[in-house]
């Protein structure tokens, strides 16, 4: 998932880092992080509120990246489609 992107299109949007952060339930900082690129790969705590966030504000979320990881187990990891999550 390409939070970097996705936290930048929020911001876009009119929201403030501390909106998105109340929303996805972190802090401030860790939004700072994540549009900076300092956090590459999101945990799913964070990862899809923002997608929910994103799809509330009408971003086009299929431009985060091709498929968005689910869960991992052991050296499989797990996908599904951005269209599957409309």
């Amino acid at each position: 998932m390409n939070a970097k992107f996705l936290v930048n299109k929020l911001l876009e949007s009119g929201l403030t880092q501390v909106q998105i952060a109340d929303f996805v339930g972190c802090k401030q900082p860790t939004v700072s992080d994540l549009s900076h690129g300092k956090i590459k790969n999101p945990s799913s705590r964070i990862a899809f509120p923002l997608i929910t966030l994103a799809m509330q504000r009408q971003i086009d979320i299929t431009e985060i990246h091709q498929l968005v990881p689910v869960s991992q187990e052991k050296n499989h990891q797990k996908t599904i489609e951005p269209e599957a999550i409309r």
